[in-house]
């Protein structure tokens, strides 16, 4: 159990440490390339200074090429022949990440070049609305894993070596205590939280295993043409589409008030669905807000006549 409790509090601290702005800028950064003639020019430059000659570099910027006019197709990111009109489930995820990849130094205020912004700007365009906010929903999740959740350390060969070690030494300890240890020393009672505990490890292991296989950061890399063929990728696309399909936004329709609620099941959220807002106005006039879904309208109900003064 100590292994399994050290495993957990060294994981949280990589996380921290890669999450910060610092460590996220340098991880972004690449080695600078001099390109092909980059020797041939600083051998000329070395010799007209010693013939004491005036030598100048000049840097030319990038220039912007003209944005091209929106099509009714999506160009894929990674492959110029296959053009989309629609995107389905597993598109969406791989797009968002492609973008997500390019444009999280936005985080720690990099620049970016003309061919990156022509790019986005061309693949939007091409895009319906709803499509659009579709890919940018994924990329801002992406973005918010990898800022205050633990995924970039699970999501790697150390992460799932430590994530095994881990659960099986907690399965260890739980059968070291199951037929090894005598427990006609302990109170019922004692005996009984550990067996809680012991299982309450085992869930939460599970469930984070689960929330792992069935993340959108294992579909992405799933689906990158470099991790495999085309049919092999298109296995893959049918293979996690279905599960996808549950985490598509829905529309609801709201009994009390003419308008409808887009939401997704409460387990399968990527985000917490819910943008809060404060009325300065209605706060003093002791107003109560209004809660669309069912489950925390009647729990915010409750409280209030729980503890009236404190909400």
């Amino acid at each position: 159990m100590f292994l399994a409790g050290t495993i957990k509090y060294l994981e949280r601290t990589r996380a921290l440490y890669l999450a910060s702005l610092d460590r996220f800028r340098d991880s972004m950064l690449k080695e600078p390339d001099p390109g092909p003639n980059f020797a041939k020019l600083m051998d000329g430059i070395a010799s007209k200074k010693e013939a004491n000659l005036p030598t100048m570099i000049i840097l030319r910027g990038e220039h912007s090429d003209e944005t091209p006019e929106p099509s009714t197709s999506v160009e894929h990111p990674g492959e110029n022949s296959n053009t989309y009109s629609i995107l389905d489930d597993v598109q969406v995820v791989h797009y968002a990440y492609h973008f997500f990849e390019i444009f999280k130094g936005l985080i720690v205020d990099l620049i970016f070049s003309f061919q990156e912004r022509n790019e986005s700007r061309e693949f939007f365009h091409k895009l319906s609305a709803e499509d659009a906010l579709r890919v940018i929903e994924v990329e801002l999740n992406f973005i918010y894993e990898a800022l205050y959740t633990k995924v970039q350390v699970v999501h790697s060969k150390f992460g799932y070596c430590t994530r095994f070690i881990s659960f099986a030494s907690v399965v260890a300890s739980l059968s070291f205590f199951y037929f090894k240890v005598k427990k006609s020393g302990f109170d019922e009672v004692d005996v009984v939280i550990t067996y809680a505990l012991f299982w309450g490890a085992i869930a939460l292991d599970t469930v984070a295993f689960f929330m792992l296989i069935f993340s959108d950061w294992t579909f992405a890399v799933l689906y990158d043409p470099k991790n495999g063929s085309k049919m092999l990728r298109k296995y893959i696309a049918a293979t996690i589409g279905w599960f996808l399909i549950f985490k598509r936004p829905r529309c609801y329709e709201h009994k009390k008030h003419s308008y409808k609620l887009l939401t997704t099941p409460f387990l399968l959220r990527r985000w917490s669905g819910d943008v809060p807002g404060h009325n300065l106005i209605k706060y003093c006039l002791k107003g109560r807000p209004h809660n669309f879904h069912k489950v925390r309208d009647h729990v915010y109900r409750f409280t209030e006549k729980l503890i009236p003064g404190m909400i």
